[in-house]
């Protein structure tokens, strides 16, 4: 199956309708392949993701990898986001489709590729993301998204780092050559010094490993500022 650019989005969903039996919208935006759909149960029982779920996602996501490399359409960027109306919450994987033909070209590591993959989850039940919020994604405002969320990961896959950090939640911004991360806690008590000083050193570390990536000479980002957490200063 061919997907031309005209009509990119109905092919993506007929795409998914017959090989993985998910009704998906699609829309290109710009070089932005955005793809969105129900299921119920991504958690299951024993608090984690769901199998069948996980693999409704997986197989959307290969879906829309599969249309981004075979369209005559300029993709950039492609974003899976799928939503749990029974739990209110959904996730979404976000691309950039230059990483998806290097590991094809066996150019870094699987776990290189999986370091390069924006996870986002949010409180929205609604599958249709408003066209309010969909807009051309940019090289930088991808670099910021995944500083964001491998900091998420780090912060809050360690049960001692999640202790004392108590960082709930990071969002990532480009705001005008700078990325904006905002880490929200889960308690207004201000962190002490020490504590300030291990968070400033995981968000250089990442950042930078990000920036080498995707920005190493630095002529798209130049500089990063951190919001909060709430009652601490700006770093």
């Amino acid at each position: 199956m061919t997907f031309p650019a005209d009509r990119l989005p109905e092919t993506v969903r007929a795409l998914c309708l017959k090989e993985q039996k998910v009704d998906v919208q699609a829309r290109l935006v710009g070089h932005t392949l955005y793809m969105s759909c129900a299921v119920d149960g991504l958690i299951g029982v024993d608090l984690d993701f769901d199998k069948k779920a996980l693999e409704t996602l997986e197989g959307v996501m290969m879906s829309g990898t599969r249309a981004s490399l075979s369209t005559d359409a300029k993709v950039d960027f492609l974003s899976v986001r799928v939503a749990d109306a029974r739990l209110g919450s959904s996730i979404t994987l976000l691309r950039y489709v230059p990483d998806i033909k290097g590991i094809l070209y066996m150019r870094y590591s699987r776990d290189e590729f999986e370091s390069r993959l924006v996870i986002e989850t949010d409180g929205a039940p609604d599958p249709d993301v408003s066209q309010e919020e969909q807009k051309d994604i940019t090289l930088p405002d991808f670099m910021a998204r995944l500083v964001a969320s491998r900091l998420h990961r780090q912060l809050t896959g360690n049960p001692l780092v999640s202790v004392f950090l108590r960082v709930s939640q990071v969002r990532g911004r480009a705001d005008g050559g700078e990325v904006v991360l905002v880490c929200v806690r889960a308690e207004d008590e201000p962190l002490s010094e020490s504590s300030l000083d291990v968070l400033d050193a995981a968000v250089a570390e990442v950042a930078l490993d990000v920036f080498k990536k995707y920005d190493p000479n630095g002529l798209l980002i130049h500089g990063l500022l951190k919001k909060g957490p709430p009652g601490n200063r700006p770093r």
